[in-house]
Order: C-alpha cells, then structure tokens, then sequence
C-alpha cells in the first residue's frame, strides 16, 4: 500500500522489500492495469519513470489516495486505488467495448 505525495507524480520508488522480486535488467517496462486500459511503465533503478505520469493524470490521481499494486506475473500488476475515505475508485479509462461484447449494437438515441 502507498499513500501519495506530490513527489511520486513523476516517478514512484518500488519498495525495497519488493524489489528481490522483480527480476528484471536495470531498465525494464512492466504492464499495469486499471480499469479497461493497460499502462506501460519502465522500471529503472527501482523506480517506476516513463509512463508513470501518464498513469497518475489518466487517474487525476491525488495526494491522499492509497494505491495497492497486485503482482499478477512477470512484471505485471492490477492497480487498485483508494480515496481518503478508503472507498476504492472505479476507473472505466477505455471507450472501446469489452471483447465479449465486440457484436453488441450500439444506440444513437
């Protein structure tokens, strides 16, 4: 679990007790998932850089939020992420139908 703080808006340090389970080279791109949409984010040093950013404005992520990274696999994680109230936030990021739904009709109503 991480509570936010404005330095981890740019890039966020894997916590070292984590970091013997990433085996990865030094700069490495790990998949995170939230919502519909999958993040690409290089680990380098230890630190989640490149993507990060991208992660934490697609969320509006906040300075009390708590995220939780699931580890899934190889350099893979579902992000869950909670509000100050400790209520988990629901995040639909994509527009795009889930693939079971892929022939579903779509209304213009």
């Amino acid at each position: 679990m991480l509570c936010l703080f404005p330095e981890v808006f740019k890039e966020l340090n894997v916590p070292e007790k984590f970091q013997p389970y990433i085996l990865a080279p030094p700069a490495a791109v790990a998949i995170v998932h939230s919502g519909n949409q999958n993040w690409y984010v290089k680990i380098e040093n230890n630190k989640l850089t490149d993507g990060w950013y991208e992660v934490v404005h697609a969320h509006n992520l906040e300075c009390d939020y708590f995220l939780i990274f699931a580890y899934v696999g190889h350099l893979e994680f579902d992000l869950f992420i909670f509000d100050e109230e400790g209520c988990e936030k629901s995040y639909a990021l994509s527009s795009t139908l889930p693939i079971e739904h892929a022939g579903a009709l779509i209304s213009s109503d």
